[in-house]
């Protein structure tokens, strides 16, 4: 699985979890429901540290407990390409 990927899993268990939908889950978080849905559709290849974080913020989770997840152990090694 891509880093996306796993974000979207991420985003989706949390709110199975708490019961929220993805408008409701927007208006706590303070974030346009467009952004979140871009999220979970894999519309957003390289999901920003700092929306995560303001979705923990809004949600009321530590930053850490978000990636303390089973979840993120299944992202695939990426590999590097040197320029020649």
């Amino acid at each position: 699985m891509q880093l996306s990927e796993v974000v979207a899993a991420k985003i989706k268990k949390i709110c199975e979890e708490k019961n929220l939908s993805l408008n409701k889950m927007s208006k706590m978080c303070h974030l346009r429901q467009s952004t979140l849905q871009s999220l979970i559709d894999g519309k957003s290849k390289n999901p920003k540290l700092q929306t995560i974080k303001t979705i923990c913020d809004g949600l009321e989770i530590s930053f850490q407990d978000f990636f303390e997840d089973e979840l993120f152990s299944k992202i695939e090694r990426e590999e590097k390409v040197e320029n020649i």
